[in-house]
C-alpha cells in the first residue's frame, strides 16, 4: 500500500509479536477510531437493507401494480375529475419509468466504459472497481469517487500515461507503460 504500507507492517508484526503490550499502545487511538467505525459500518448496513428493501418493494409493484394503483386511480378520478385523474396517474408512472431507465442506462454505460477502461489499464480489480462505478451511478454520486483514487493511484506507480484520464489513444501518450 502506498505511503502506509511500510507502518501498518510494523503494526501486523507488533500485534502478532505481542498483542497486549500493542493494543495498550494503540489504546487512545482505538478509543477514539472504534466507535467511529461501527457507526459507519451501521450506516452501511442500513443503507444496504434499504436498497434490499427499495428491490423487493419495486418487485411487489412490478408484478401487482395495476392492483395497487386501482384505489389511487379512483382517488384522483373524484379528486380532479374522470378524465383527469387517471391521466394524471399515468403521466406520472411514464416520468417515474424514464427517469428509472435513464439512471439505470447511464449507469450501465458508465460500468461499461470504466471497465474497458480498467481493464486496458491492467488493473487486476477492473471488475470490482466497475461494479463501484455502477453503484456510485445509480445512487447518482457518480463515477468520481472511483476514478479520483485509481489516477491517483496510478500516477503514484508511475503511470502517468494510464493515469491521465483524457488519455489520448495513441502510442506517445502511452509509452510509459
Amino acid at each position: 500500500i502506498p505511503y502506509a504500507g511500510a507502518k501498518i507492517q510494523d503494526i501486523w508484526t507488533a500485534l502478532e509479536s505481542d498483542p497486549e503490550g500493542t493494543l495498550t499502545t494503540y489504546s487512545p487511538q482505538l478509543k477514539e477510531w472504534i466507535p467511529k467505525l461501527l457507526h459507519a459500518g451501521g450506516s452501511f448496513i442500513s443503507t444496504a437493507l434499504e436498497l434490499i428493501l427499495g428491490i423487493i418493494i419495486s418487485a411487489i409493484m412490478l408484478f401487482h401494480g395495476n392492483k395497487l394503483l386501482a384505489p389511487l386511480q379512483t382517488f384522483f378520478a373524484k379528486i380532479l375529475g374522470p378524465n383527469t385523474g387517471p391521466s394524471l396517474i399515468e403521466a406520472t408512472g411514464k416520468a417515474i419509468n424514464g427517469v428509472a431507465v435513464g439512471v439505470m442506462g447511464t449507469a450501465l454505460l458508465a460500468t461499461l466504459v470504466s471497465w474497458l477502461g480498467f481493464t486496458i489499464a491492467g488493473i487486476s480489480i477492473a471488475g470490482g472497481l466497475a461494479a463501484l462505478v455502477f453503484l456510485f451511478t445509480v445512487i447518482q454520486v457518480g463515477p468520481v469517487l472511483v476514478m479520483l483514487p485509481v489516477t491517483i493511484w496510478m500516477f503514484s506507480q508511475g503511470h502517468t500515461g494510464w493515469g491521465y484520464i483524457p488519455c489520448r489513444l495513441d502510442p506517445a501518450a502511452i509509452s510509459d507503460r
